[in-house]
């Protein structure tokens, strides 16, 4: 009587066909050929099963162990220590000095050594403001009520050790000539170490702030977001703001980095640990 093979398990998944054959063999009368061709039936059979029950106890992950998950928070990163706070607060104290002011790339000053930092973002975001509370003094960059009041780069250096870079609001002329001139200087400039990108929390991130991060993301160029007038909001809408923020740029940004920092002009809140990332990046020993 012919041996009855028990079918390979239904269940097993794609990418593991079963492995059970049947013995090509020809039949012969001889018992024992049978015997023997039953026997491996029964083997593969049992391997089929066995082999269906492994993937299946398998962990999903398990499966798609070649296919990375999307990132769904930023990775932890560590604040600045009360140490590296209180150094960068004296640094920032030392003398600050207006250096030049550039409405085209030819009148920028020349590359130096000198690490430099950028501010930049919307019209009226606060970002004279935000240099004149970092270097401790009201009148060394020029504020103004009115949107689009900055519409040069003004640079500014503390003392031979760092230069930061006021820039031209998103508002000023076209979105395309604004972003073609300046992303020029930021594609090529040596010295640049960092990009900071403002955003007020009472608002979001604007389709004018995601255009800009998109430029900086295609030409590979790091940038940092500073939320400001953080003491306008209550610790709660502030802590959901930011959440949204953070969650939006773990989703569409691709050169951010992984801190969103939280500060006030007014209040001076948040101040030294802004000094004290642009001291670590622009890789300051002091």
């Amino acid at each position: 009587m012919e041996a009855q093979v028990t079918p390979p398990s239904r269940r097993i998944q794609r990418g593991f066909p079963a492995t059970s054959k049947l013995d090509s063999r020809p039949r012969t009368e001889n018992a024992s050929a049978t015997t023997t061709t039953t026997s491996k039936s029964k083997v593969a059979a049992t391997t089929a099963s066995s082999t269906s029950t492994t993937v299946q106890d398998q962990p999903k992950d398990a499966k798609s162990e070649k296919f990375p998950r999307k990132l769904e928070a930023f990775p932890f990163v560590p604040g600045a220590t009360t140490g590296e706070l209180a150094k960068a607060h004296r640094f920032f104290l030392s003398p600050a000095e207006f250096v030049k002011s550039a409405t085209r790339l030819q009148m920028i000053p020349e590359n130096t050594a000198i690490p430099e930092v950028a501010f930049i973002g919307r019209s009226n975001i606060g970002k004279s403001s935000l240099i004149n509370g970092l270097v401790n003094r009201n009148g060394l960059v020029k504020t103004s009520s009115k949107p689009g009041h900055t519409r040069m780069m003004n640079f500014f250096k503390i003392g031979d050790k760092l230069s930061l870079v006021d820039m031209p609001g998103y508002g000023w002329k076209s979105r395309d000539e604004w972003g073609g001139m300046i992303l020029e200087y930021l594609q090529n400039r040596k010295n640049l170490r960092r990009i900071y990108i403002l955003v007020d929390p009472s608002h979001g991130l604007k389709e004018s702030d995601m255009q800009i991060m998109k430029l900086l993301d295609s030409s590979g160029l790091s940038y940092q977001v500073i939320l400001t007038k953080i003491d306008r909001l209550s610790k709660t809408k502030y802590g959901v703001s930011k959440a949204e923020i953070e969650a939006q740029l773990v989703k569409d940004a691709i050169c951010c980095f992984p801190m969103v920092l939280g500060v006030s002009s007014r209040t001076k809140d948040g101040l030294d640990e802004l000094r004290a990332a642009i001291i670590k990046a622009g890789q300051l020993s002091l």
